[in-house]
């Protein structure tokens, strides 16, 4: 529990509520309303949304650690020159 955030927690623990309201809908024959059907596909494009900006993150974060270690090598070698 210590490697996810609170906001990937609270991402899941909406995901599965909204997947306990559709089974729910499946195998009882619950009837459906339109707040329902808003609500899950809310929570369903929330979902990409957050995976989207967590992988763009994720991304930009790798580019920055590769771009500085370029220069973190050729400060070292500048450094070992003197």
């Amino acid at each position: 529990m210590g490697r996810i955030s609170p906001v990937t927690f609270s991402v899941a623990s909406t995901v599965k509520h909204a997947l306990s309201i559709w089974l729910s809908i499946i195998v009882f024959s619950n009837s459906i309303t339109a707040l329902s059907a808003v609500g899950t596909v809310l929570v369903i494009i929330g979902v990409m949304l957050y995976n989207k900006a967590n992988q763009y993150q994720r991304e930009s974060m790798q580019a920055i650690a590769q771009a500085a270690d370029p220069l973190d090598l050729q400060e070292d070698s500048k450094a070992a020159e003197k």
